[in-house]
């Protein structure tokens, strides 16, 4: 009975430990679980709120009222039928999340809105902002391209008093000019909220890239008050650490974080971390499934039953997992659906440009050409007349050429007609011609690749083709296209002046957004892109993506 008994209490103490680990595990799996899901739903957030800015602005509404004739103010006081649509379209924004957007406005170049809805209210013509120029988004959404939408860092709005973050993208016009930009504001608060209902157990801090706490899922962002937890120091490593997601100890408290996705035009740097709840069944103390030892014979009694409970447990935790991992790839299947949608979108835009620089003003520069031409044989004879007419044809051809490669760099008809391969074979040999850098390119792709994908890769060449001429000081660019275990993947390898790569994120701050821009693009489309550089060695990109 002594050995049995002895026995049984080693085993007890053995499956106490076992016990406490798994507790561990549990705890940790949980808190990691409550982050990675508020981390998902924070991006979720800019990514439907950069789709909802653009299809707003693209309301035929804001670019009617500049059609309109007569001057800015008189068109806001008459209320006639464009301003009019244009509080409507303002006030549908707020309806769509009424708790959360507390601002939606239409604001012209100059600085002054043209129409402001705030809670539903449309403002008057008197309470409307003569100059939004000094707010933290007007400089930085002017300086976007059409189709490119830009998210603040939170301020406070003048609007409402409110912590907010805006997200704002240009009107587009139908003359290309850039008159005025389409602006909402989404409350922190609402952010907080949010992450309030994540998970009882878990408290949800989001923190900057600097370790400041923008918002605490405990502690509500009232009006007046400083941004988030100001004196909430604690997190300024974990925000330098380089991975994006994990578990680890911060201050002795088990801590999960996980940073998110960078995107172009968003200035938030954020990572989301969680820790146990004050008082909830993750910060109790672990140890005490050592006092089993105490009592090994009642726990070998119930070990049977616990045994069946913890697997029942882990069973049901293998089952959530899988389904989360199903609406991940799900998620990921809409992402490449609205890539597919957004690349085709901008594709035909630049077609239709094409078509309209070819049926209009190529058309009548050819049209005045044959005339200029006829006037030269009428003036054949007369050497003084016919010189100026000569120099003015010279020119007009001269501009005829220089809108065909437009139409070339908007969208290259042998890019549709003949596939990827002969497109960027094409490219190559423009730039060569064109003189100052010599570019070769070799390819093993002979057949056609589906059409986002031969977009996305041509545009990628494209950008970093752009980016040697203007930035490198190359004398040689190596442009490969190679299938590789079926996948296809693109490299531009130059000779350049290079740069620091752990920099990168200072030509965001610059307002340069090709690399993120390229990156972005690429890993929507599931691709994986690589930068290599260094000072003086030139710069190599690689893109792989699935054939």
């Amino acid at each position: 009975m002594l050995i049995l008994a002895v026995l049984l209490l080693v085993g007890s103490s053995a499956f106490a430990v076992v016990q406490r680990d798994r507790s561990h595990d549990e705890r940790d799996q949980q808190l990691a679980t409550a982050v990675r899901r508020q981390a998902a739903d924070l991006e979720n957030y800019f990514e439907r709120a950069r789709s909802i800015i653009l299809l707003t602005a693209r309301n035929p509404a804001f670019a009617r009222f500049y059609e309109e004739p007569g001057s800015r103010l008189a068109k806001i006081e008459r209320k006639g039928r464009a301003i009019r649509e244009v509080n409507d379209a303002l006030a549908y924004l707020e309806s769509l999340y009424p708790t959360s957007i507390g601002e939606a406005c239409f604001i012209d170049y100059t600085g002054p809105e043209n129409a402001r809805v705030v809670r539903g209210e449309r403002a008057a013509l008197e309470d409307l902002s003569p100059d939004e120029s000094g707010n933290p988004f007007f400089k930085p959404t002017f300086a976007l391209k059409v189709g490119e939408v830009y998210q603040a860092a939170p301020y406070v709005s003048p609007d409402t008093g409110e912590w907010v973050i805006s997200n704002s993208t240009i009107v587009p016009l139908p003359n290309h000019a850039i008159r005025a930009i389409a602006h909402f504001e989404v409350t922190v608060e609402s952010f907080r909220q949010t992450s309030a209902s994540t998970d009882e157990d878990v408290d949800i801090r989001v923190i900057d890239r600097h370790g400041y706490v923008v918002f605490h899922s405990r502690h509500p962002q009232e009006v007046g008050s400083p941004l988030g937890r100001p004196d909430d120091h604690g997190f300024a490593s974990l925000a330098r650490k380089d991975q994006s997601r994990g578990v680890t100890q911060v201050d002795g408290t088990r801590t999960a974080f996980a940073r998110l996705r960078r995107t172009m035009g968003n200035a938030n740097e954020w990572m989301v971390v969680g820790t146990p709840s004050p008082g909830s069944a993750l910060a109790r103390d672990d140890s005490a499934p050592l006092l089993i030892v105490v009592a090994a014979l009642l726990l070998m009694l119930g070990a049977v039953w616990n045994y069946v409970r913890v697997s029942r447990t882990l069973r049901r935790q293998r089952e959530q997992l899988a389904e989360q991992e199903r609406l991940l790839e799900k998620e990921q299947a809409q992402r490449g659906k609205l890539l597919s949608a957004l690349v085709e979108a901008t594709e035909e835009e630049r077609k239709a440009i094409a078509r309209e620089l070819h049926d209009g003003p190529i058309q009548r520069l050819t049209t005045l050409d044959f005339k200029l031409e006829t006037a030269l044989l009428d003036l054949s004879e007369k050497k003084d007349s016919a010189a100026p007419v000569a120099e003015v044809q010279s020119l007009i051809r001269e501009e005829i050429g220089g809108l065909r490669r437009l139409m070339s760099r908007l969208r290259p008809p042998v890019l549709d007609e003949r596939g990827l391969s002969l497109a960027l074979s094409d490219f190559a040999r423009s730039i060569t011609e064109s003189g100052g850098l010599r570019c070769s390119f070799l390819s093993n792709v002979e057949d056609r690749l589906e059409p986002t994908t031969e977009t996305i890769l041509y545009r990628v060449a494209q950008e970093a083709l752009t980016n040697v001429l203007r930035h490198a000081k190359a004398t040689r660019v190596d442009m490969a296209l190679r299938r590789e275990n079926g996948s296809v993947a693109l490299e531009i390898r130059d000779n350049g002046t290079g740069f620091d790569v752990f920099r990168q994120d200072e030509f965001v701050h610059r307002g340069s957004f090709g690399l993120v821009g390229m990156r972005e693009r690429v890993e929507l489309a599931g691709g994986i892109w690589q930068v290599t550089s260094a000072p003086e060695e030139g710069t190599s990109v690689r893109v792989v993506v699935t054939a």
